[in-house]
């Protein structure tokens, strides 16, 4: 258990550089502040890992202005250091919440395409729906399933390769006609 510090003894403590008065120092500061900060961090969105992350920051702070001779002392230890880890939670929040919006910008985006191709997908299938239903099937197993034409003439029962290639052609002008019929226009299936 270290023992009670007043300002200027840690202050003092800290600017000698001895390992040990500074190990001493910072153990005495770290458990005198620590309930504080783990307050003000819990009750600001935080965690009880932030807090002391936080607190541990502002004490690295605080030893380094002391070390270099930048550490005003004619407040008190306290105010400094609870000024200084609400900075550092305050901009972690702020930085968080960068993160949140980018984030959501992002789904935001991915959504919107999701929601494109659904509707081109749609628009596909309902020209889909106005062929008969063997040149539907055999449009979708060739262009989205990858079926070969071999595998196709078995499955129609087509009696050679040759046959099924026109049998896919008849049903490739078919879907044409009824795409100029309706004014659809390319655009309407492709991926931008």
């Amino acid at each position: 258990m270290t023992r009670t510090l007043s300002d200027i003894e840690a202050i003092k403590a800290i600017s000698t550089g001895n390992k040990k008065l500074v190990d001493d120092a910072m153990a005495f500061l770290y458990n005198q502040h620590l309930q504080g900060i783990k307050y003000f961090v819990l009750n600001n969105s935080g965690t009880e890992e932030a807090a002391l992350d936080v607190l541990q920051d502002a004490l690295v702070v605080l030893y380094l202005n002391i070390r270099k001779g930048q550490f005003d002392h004619r407040g008190s230890l306290k105010a400094y250091i609870h000024a200084v880890a609400k900075n550092l939670w305050l901009k972690e929040l702020r930085r968080q919440r960068t993160n949140l919006q980018v984030i959501s910008q992002q789904e935001s985006a991915q959504f919107e395409t999701e929601m494109r191709l659904h509707e081109k997908q749609l628009s596909i299938r309902k020209i889909l729906d106005k062929i008969d239903k063997d040149c539907k099937k055999l449009l979708m197993d060739f262009y989205f399933e990858k079926k070969t034409v071999k595998i196709l003439t078995k499955e129609f029962g087509l009696g050679s390769e040759g046959a099924t290639k026109n049998k896919k052609y008849r049903c490739l002008q078919k879907l044409r006609e009824i795409v100029k019929q309706h004014k659809f226009l390319r655009s309407d299936f492709e991926d931008e």
